[in-house]
């Protein structure tokens, strides 16, 4: 009976790591928008409600702006949206166009006008501000881009190579990037490590066990530098798939 209790306590506890590895090697998948909603005098409207929609899947999140204008998605899935605010003695305004990519945020300023709620103005393709809440070196690029790149084959993971800081060794196993060890290069695919720690060890960590094709992958990030905490340290550069959703 101690033995049979021993095993259980045992197989519990090797459970119970196998969980916790997996909820460490995730990183974000998601993105998020902030900004500050204020009128022509450049003074913060507070209480204006806002209004996300996906344009792929017609999914709506929904906030109000502070006291200071502010607002803030925390969590919304890459893609592009439309933001409709509005308030009371102030036109209804709908920002089209806004694009959020994984593991970023979007900068979006917000501006309304005096008039009725029935009036509607429209900013289509909005010009994007600098960002200035996040220091990561980043960069996302989405299928069209991926499509227009001579790959061999539908392996998309060769692309990564074509960026900024990247050293391509003997074999593509021995890349690295910005001079960095090997066992720093972390891949993700929907936020769950797609590469292993025991490789790591070698520092051949650059491939993939599930190859993202490129037929399934909606965008990439590249991040190199000034990785924040969603990144939960398991890497110091990542590479961030994130496939297509459904409509």
């Amino acid at each position: 009976m101690k033995v049979n209790g021993w095993v259980c306590l045992l197989s519990a506890f090797a459970v119970s790591l196998a969980i916790g590895s997996s909820v460490l090697a995730q990183v974000t998948t998601t993105g998020r928008i902030v900004g500050t909603v204020r009128d022509a005098s450049q003074s913060p409207v507070p209480g204006a409600e806002l209004r996300l929609e996906n344009q792929g899947t017609k999914r709506a999140q929904f906030a109000t702006s502070a006291a200071d204008g502010g607002f803030v998605f925390p969590s919304v899935t890459p893609g592009v949206y439309d933001l409709t605010v509005t308030m009371k003695g102030f036109e209804t305004a709908v920002y089209k166009g806004i694009v959020v990519n994984a593991a970023q945020t979007t900068d979006q300023p917000l501006s309304l006008k005096v008039g009725a709620l029935n009036q509607t103005v429209e900013v289509v393709g909005a010009v994007p501000v600098l960002q200035t809440t996040a220091t990561t070196v980043a960069n996302t690029v989405d299928q069209k881009y991926l499509q227009d790149l001579p790959l061999a084959g539908r392996d998309t993971l060769p692309f990564t190579l074509l960026s900024a800081g990247a050293q391509q060794g003997v074999t593509p196993r021995d890349s690295t990037f910005d001079g960095m060890p090997g066992a720093g290069i972390n891949i993700t695919l929907n936020g769950i490590a797609n590469n292993a720690q025991r490789f790591k060890s070698g520092g051949t960590s650059f491939f993939a066990f599930v190859t993202p094709r490129l037929e399934t992958v909606q965008e990439v990030t590249i991040a190199t530098s000034n990785l924040g905490a969603d990144s939960t340290g398991q890497g110091s550069m990542q590479i961030q798939y994130v496939t297509k959703s459904g409509t």
